[in-house]
């Protein structure tokens, strides 16, 4: 048998695990009425950090019954966003009770549309210790409060020169400017 990292162990049981919520679900003829969303952990390379492993994770649908338009969906969205989506495609509103009202909205007419519900207008807002970072669209500013600090991850361990940038206080990055650097 071939030797499996430790570090694989967590995935091949996730992977096994939905692997026979599927197979019972298709045995009893209820996959197709089934809404899976899975997401990603940072895992530890983006932990304690503002970088793109530390503040980006992919997020992954399963509903045949909704009728998407595309198969991905590039809107920025937040995880506050998860609860009014599934709520949505439940056919529960998310303002129900009145008096309860829940952060995030739903995604699920842009995915279903494939209109990526103008990304220009949605802002995602990080911090970690002191640092802060803000996106909007495709540009994203980080601002390191002591970049000679300790107490800054994003700094620390060397997370800030795993990307090939020269570091500063404040940095501005198109996130969609097609090369492969940061």
């Amino acid at each position: 048998a071939p030797s499996t990292n430790s570090k694989d162990l967590g995935s091949i049981w996730v992977d096994d695990s939905i692997g026979a919520l599927i197979t019972t679900l298709q045995m009893i003829g209820e996959l197709d009425n089934t809404f899976f969303l899975f997401q990603q952990d940072h895992g530890q390379e983006g932990k304690s950090s503002l970088f793109e492993p530390g503040v980006r994770i992919s997020q992954f649908i399963h509903f045949p019954q909704g009728n998407f338009a595309t198969s991905r969906f590039d809107g920025v969205v937040s995880t506050i966003d998860v609860g009014p989506t599934i709520l949505d495609y439940a056919g529960i509103s998310s303002s129900v009770p009145a008096y309860y009202s829940m952060d995030g909205r739903s995604w699920k007419n842009a995915a279903q549309s494939g209109s990526n519900w103008g990304e220009e207008e949605v802002c995602i807002f990080g911090e970690m210790d002191q640092d802060r970072s803000v996106i909007c669209g495709c540009d994203k500013y980080m601002r390191i409060y002591d970049i000679d600090s300790t107490i800054s991850g994003t700094v620390a361990d060397g997370k800030d020169t795993r990307y090939g940038i020269e570091f500063a206080q404040e940095m501005l990055f198109d996130l969609c400017g097609g090369d492969s650097t940061y």
